[in-house]
């Protein structure tokens, strides 16, 4: 059973097994709606995606309710104290990333963080276009 043991009380579990879990922009690639799945366009824009998603949930620490609103001394509003350096850093490169990708960083952010499906496929295959071309990917 590969990484399984079973515990004492006969209880199977897996050690070192990242769970999967399919996001909208896995969706999006396997139907075809970023291009065809094989092609280098589709699997460039979901790149862009999904660094996009990592960036806003891992390495930002955003949710969909986290405020980016800043106090004059720079600190994030929705935090009493300063936020560590490294997250305050991911937390520019996203602002950046939706400034140079206007008129798209809320569809990007729906669709790419909040697996939003509401939204034109067309528009979304554009957004990410323009993202992976930020990206340079």
């Amino acid at each position: 059973m590969g990484n399984a043991e079973q515990t004492e009380g006969g209880i199977v579990t897996e050690r070192n097994v990242r769970q999967s879990v399919e996001c909208l922009l896995d969706v999006l690639l396997r139907t075809g709606e970023l291009g065809s799945p094989d092609a280098d366009e589709a699997r460039r824009r979901f790149e862009a995606g999904m660094w996009l998603r990592e960036l806003y949930i891992e390495r930002a620490q955003l949710s969909p309710t986290t405020s980016l609103k800043f106090d004059s001394s720079g600190r994030r509003a929705d935090f009493a104290d300063a936020i560590p350096e490294d997250v305050a850093w991911n937390i520019k490169v996203f602002q950046d990333a939706m400034r140079e990708c206007k008129p798209y960083g809320t569809m990007l952010t729906a669709v790419c963080c909040h697996d939003d499906d509401g939204y034109p496929r067309n528009g979304i295959a554009r957004a990410l276009t323009k993202l992976a071309d930020h990206r340079g990917i």
